[in-house]
């Protein structure tokens, strides 16, 4: 008799079921919605390390995830994933999301004053967050725009590195002509 009861009230001590970590994972990664992405730029969601030894009981719903307020929408950053079932938790998860599009870059070394050619420019993939002075999508927007300093080959090169040249110096004289029709 008391080997039965003992076999009754195992389901009773057995552990409740706990939240997968891949779950979890999923759902902060699937805050990132790829549809979203604007002209030719896509996202890339790396989801940072979760604590193996962070028990979490399973959840009787779909994960809720957010970004904290005044989050920024690239770089390293940490998604609230939380459970709003009958036992509700929350966990923040790091993850790191990289805008990628292509941009203008430096084919080759070039100096300043250098006059830009189309064969001076060409597109390449880079992360939109780590560029920090701008960019541009159409190399066509800078040719025949001057370099106000060096840019060496690979990096990019924005409209703030380059500067409109005068049709008109200083000095030079100019004729007007009017006339009605």
């Amino acid at each position: 008799v008391g080997i039965g009861l003992a076999l009754l009230a195992l389901p009773a001590l057995a552990s409740p079921p706990v939240e997968s970590i891949e779950r979890i994972r999923d759902a902060a990664a699937g805050l990132f919605d790829p549809s979203e992405e604007a002209g030719t730029s896509r996202t890339r969601v790396e989801v940072g390390r979760i604590d193996d030894r962070i028990v979490l009981p399973a959840c009787d719903r779909t994960l809720d995830a957010e970004l904290p307020a005044r989050a920024r929408t690239s770089g390293r950053m940490a998604v609230l994933v939380s459970c709003k079932g009958e036992r509700p938790w929350r966990l923040y998860v790091p993850v790191e999301v990289s805008i990628l599009a292509e941009v203008a870059v430096a084919r080759r070394d070039l100096l300043r004053g250098d006059v830009l050619s189309q064969g001076d420019l060409r597109l390449a993939e880079r992360d939109l967050g780590r560029v920090s002075s701008g960019y541009v999508r159409d190399t066509g927007e800078l040719v025949g725009r001057r370099l106000r300093g060096q840019i060496r080959a690979g990096k990019v090169v924005s409209r703030r590195v380059t500067e409109v040249i005068p049709v008109v110096k200083t000095g030079q004289r100019v004729e007007f002509l009017a006339g009605s029709s």
